[in-house]
């Protein structure tokens, strides 16, 4: 049963008048489907984790405990540990410097940008400040978007955002002064064949601090809604019993979404578009339906098959749900193997015994010598 809110149901109720809506967010870069994407950083501090950049959570889960004396007993929380604390609770990247009095990390002076990506060191030694790379498949970026601690209330006042093709050159660098936000976001102009996205913070909200990360992945992921839907189609398949109440039946669905190909964004060979080499099996769908202000989704989705002919004027996504992609997958149960039966040779002639060869020893009446 999907329960909607009352305003919703009002809306659905009306003999007149009635106009639903719908619309349907596609995620295109799910890092749990991408695991091309991976973090580094110059220092990262124990029990936090650089795989937390990029999984698409920007809040971080409690105001967890550091021995810098800011924390507070009652209040704060012991920082996850575990694997399944870490499923759980969401630290981020957290550096080891502590920012010095004036809350700056080192002396401002001059900028050194490297030559590395993909786990070297891309920063100079002119300045030690703390920095956290995240690097994946070659992609178009249009946007920025950092998230710092916002359950301690820190975040970067002076940074620099620095993209990378994959030959190191650096495509785009936004410098950041003043910043007085827990989330940093701004558009910029198309970047393409982006493979690298490097933070280097340079001054902290407070003195004393390490700098931390929640999320500073620049995900792709876009809502369709109004003239962008030709159609959606939400199928909900169940195995029945003959007969009686089908309690604790699993149910399997399916979803066909049809999307106007505007600027011809889906082409495969579109390069300037930003979802040029992120459409693949397995991004996320998930449609709703609604009255413009209160919405109800209808199932999350993942893309099956991709139906894009560059002549038409639509695209076609077919996704299924985890039910559907868990009947699809193949499953074999474990096999016992026998071992062979061991091979006995027993020499019980002479003539069998002269006619073997001896490696190594030869024959001294009844016994054996070795050769050395």
């Amino acid at each position: 049963m999907i329960t909607v809110p009352v305003a919703l149901k009002t809306e659905i109720e009306k003999l007149r008048g009635r106009h639903l809506q719908a619309r349907v967010r596609i995620d295109y870069s799910d890092a749990n489907i991408d695991n091309t994407i991976v973090a580094w950083a110059g220092t990262t501090q124990a029990h936090t984790y650089l795989e937390q950049v990029y999984n698409g959570k920007e809040d971080v889960t409690a105001p967890w405990i550091s021995l810098d004396g800011s924390w507070i007993l009652g209040t704060s929380a012991l920082a996850p540990e575990t694997e399944a604390e870490k499923a759980r609770y969401e630290i981020g990247w957290w550096g080891q410097e502590l920012s010095l009095p004036d809350a700056t990390f080192s002396a401002r002076t001059s900028r050194l940008y490297g030559q590395g990506v993909y786990g070297q060191n891309v920063y100079g030694s002119t300045l030690h400040v703390p920095q956290v790379s995240v690097n994946f498949l070659p992609r178009t970026i249009q946007n920025i978007r950092i998230s710092f601690d916002n359950a301690r209330m820190e975040y970067a006042v002076d940074f620099d955002v620095v993209l990378y093709d994959d030959t190191g050159a650096v495509l785009y660098t936004e410098s950041v002064t003043g910043n007085s936000g827990l989330k940093y976001v701004k558009d910029i102009t198309a970047q393409n064949e982006v493979v690298q996205l490097t933070l280097f913070i340079y001054k902290w909200s407070a003195a004393g601090r390490q700098a931390k990360v929640a999320e500073m992945f620049t995900s792709i992921s876009d809502l369709y809604l109004g003239s962008d839907i030709f159609s959606i189609n939400v199928t909900e398949n169940r195995e029945l019993p003959e007969d009686g109440i089908p309690l604790g039946q699993t149910a399997s669905g399916q979803c066909v979404v049809k999307l106007f190909n505007r600027d011809r964004l889906f082409d495969h060979d579109n390069t300037a578009s930003k979802l040029y080499g992120v459409i693949r099996e397995g991004n996320g769908i998930t449609p709703e339906i609604g009255d413009g202000t209160d919405w109800v989704s209808l199932g999350v989705f993942y893309a099956k098959a991709w139906d894009i002919d560059t002549m038409a004027l639509d695209v076609t996504v077919t996704g299924l749900d985890n039910m559907a992609r868990l009947g699809e997958s193949e499953y074999k149960t474990n096999q016992i193997i026998d071992a062979p039966a061991p091979t006995i040779y027993t020499i019980d002639t002479a003539a069998e015994w002269n006619g073997g060869t001896l490696t190594g020893v030869v024959t001294s009446g009844n016994s054996l010598r070795m050769i050395l």
